[in-house]
């Protein structure tokens, strides 16, 4: 969101930031901005998730039903906007009636499934696809006990939402808004995130290294993580079968993890050294830690865009993902990286080990996928994408 901002302000745009809360550790733009206060903004989570405790369910990842009014509906409808860009809402920044109140001309970005879903963000494999049928209580799961409060909630962004214009990130997320029982008729917009090419670009790999401590004569293999270790959707449990299996790894290799703490359990129980660096929060020793590494793995079972993997690509270093979600569009295989079959663990494992097979082909991967982000994700080529929906919508409204 920030880095579009950039990017249209830029342009000669003039933006305007409403934010519930902006994160302390946030870098990228500064823009004007009504936040809520600290304590407001965790009540607000505290309250929202209070309902839930009437449907039982295990969940495997986030899901909002924001159902708590606010009033960033009322503060965009009096403010000078000529266009209202809305981009994560979930966890109750937003409710659901508060998007429907909005008298500008109104365009969502979706950054994962929860726009057509009840209240989940991503929807497991195994699970029956409620959202391409709609949420009836004939395929409520019956594991599900209870209030329905994905029924109930889907319900109501039918009865609130009018058909809008939407930008999907990856032609993933913008296939299943398309297969969507609530978004299928609305105008969809496949639109990539931007990138600052100026920070995120191919450096020195000594040097970047040497900003770490990170040894000049292993083979490192960069891991992000931005949750917790039980993460179903980041994939971890894949890769630390994948290491198990590679052939590549066992031999003068480092893993390198970072956007947590510490390494998780079972990646310190296989054999390659794992190294933590923790979480990174400044872009320029983020594109340093992507110059450092050989190969950057994202295992990931479902990605609306895959923000770690352009970034390495940009910084000239191949990725190896599951040829599934928004990865398939990051990736091209053979050329900037290796695509495995999802999600096959062997596969992962084999991607690997091409990349790491010779420094020729890591030279060839990078080169090609440094220019495939020029072409791609350059702020101005992003910058001009929306403005054209922005057109299309206000001259709509």
């Amino acid at each position: 969101m920030q880095r579009l901002a950039a990017a249209l302000g830029y342009s000669g745009v003039d933006i305007d930031m409403l934010v519930r809360r902006q994160l302390s550790n946030s870098q990228d733009v500064s823009v004007p901005q009504a936040k809520f206060n600290v304590f407001q903004s965790k009540l607000r989570s505290y309250l929202g998730k209070q309902i839930f405790k009437l449907q039982k369910q295990n969940r495997m990842a986030l899901a909002s039903a924001n159902w708590l009014p606010s009033r960033l509906s009322r503060l965009a409808n009096r403010s000078s906007a000529d266009l209202v860009h809305l981009h994560w809402i979930g966890n109750e920044t937003l409710s659901i009636e508060d998007v429907a109140r909005l008298r500008k001309p109104t365009v969502m970005t979706l950054h994962d499934m929860w726009g057509f879903c009840g209240t989940e963000h991503y929807t497991p494999f195994d699970q029956d696809c409620r959202w391409q049928e709609g949420y009836t209580r004939s395929n409520k799961p019956q594991e599900l006990r209870g209030l329905d409060i994905d029924h109930w909630t889907w319900q109501r962004k039918r009865r609130a939402w009018k058909r809008g214009h939407i930008i999907c990130p990856s032609s993933w997320l913008a296939n299943c808004a398309c297969q969507s029982a609530l978004m299928a008729n609305w105008d969809i917009h496949i639109i990539p995130h931007a990138l600052d090419l100026q920070t995120f670009k191919p450096l020195s790999k000594e040097v970047a290294r040497d900003t770490f401590g990170l040894p000049q004569n292993k083979r490192i293999i960069l891991f992000g993580r931005a949750r917790s270790a039980g993460d179903w959707v980041k994939g971890i449990d894949l890769l630390t079968a994948a290491i198990r299996e590679s052939r590549s790894v066992l031999q003068n290799t480092l893993v390198v993890v970072f956007g947590q703490d510490r390494p998780t359990d079972s990646l310190q129980g296989n054999a390659p050294a794992v190294h933590s660096i923790g979480p990174l929060y400044d872009k320029a020793n983020l594109a340093r830690l992507y110059n450092a590494a050989d190969v950057m793995v994202v295992p990931s079972r479902r990605e609306a865009f895959g923000q770690t993997a352009s970034e390495a690509q940009a910084c000239g270093t191949p990725v190896v993902a599951f040829n599934a979600s928004r990865l398939k569009d990051i990736v091209v295989h053979y050329q900037t990286g290796y695509l495995a079959e999802p999600f096959s663990t062997t596969d992962l494992a084999a991607g690997i080990d091409w990349i790491l097979g010779t420094p020729e082909r890591f030279a060839s991967l990078g080169k090609a996928a440094r220019q495939r982000a020029n072409t791609l994700w350059h702020p101005e080529t992003v910058a001009s994408q929306h403005l054209e929906v922005y057109r299309q919508a206000t001259a709509c409204s």
